[in-house]
């Protein structure tokens, strides 16, 4: 199965959220991204699927080599959340502009109507509060709406996604088709 390249888009200000429109014509998405923020302290990254704000559950990992932590939504992974979870912005940083979070989101089968959504997202950033230690994030998430995923919502925890965040989406059809 071959992604092929839908849309990129680099945010020119900053913005509190960002909005990618999912095309029909596809059976897998991937979403490809840098974000960086504006806040001094790390953010989850946030995202909506088709601006619901309920029935998410999920689970994030994540290392910088000496200890794992792990991020649940809601109060287990039974509970539902208002969103999901799709990596950690590290703080801003003015002495290293550059650092940044660049993760993957996969969607899979997200045209299907009658089943949950499947998240899957995976990613890396330097950690300016471990003096520079590298995390490793990884997770999933499920919802539990039936309905086809026809846009995205990302945000942040708290503050806005910098200028010069990159988002690029690409499709899959199923296959065999």
């Amino acid at each position: 199965m071959a992604f092929t390249a839908i849309s990129w888009n680099k945010l020119t200000s900053d913005a509190s959220s960002v909005s990618i429109t999912v095309p029909t014509g596809y059976y897998d998405m991937r979403l490809k991204y840098s974000i960086k923020g504006t806040s001094a302290s790390e953010q989850n990254i946030l995202f909506t699927a088709n601006s619901v704000t309920s029935g998410y559950s999920g689970i994030m990992g994540h290392t910088d080599g000496a200890s794992m932590a792990k991020t649940t939504l809601g109060t287990s992974l039974n509970s539902s959340a208002a969103s999901g979870l799709m990596g950690i912005c590290p703080g801003a940083d003015a002495g290293k502009p550059w650092l940044c979070y660049s993760g993957v989101l996969d969607i899979t089968a997200y045209r299907e109507t009658g089943i949950r959504k499947n998240y899957t997202f995976y990613g890396a950033y330097e950690n300016t509060v471990s003096s520079g230690a590298v995390k490793v994030v990884h997770g999933g998430v499920i919802t539990n709406t039936a309905t086809t995923v026809s846009s995205l919502q990302i945000f942040l925890a708290s503050g806005n996604i910098k200028a010069g965040s990159t988002f690029a989406l690409y499709g899959a059809t199923k296959y065999g088709a």
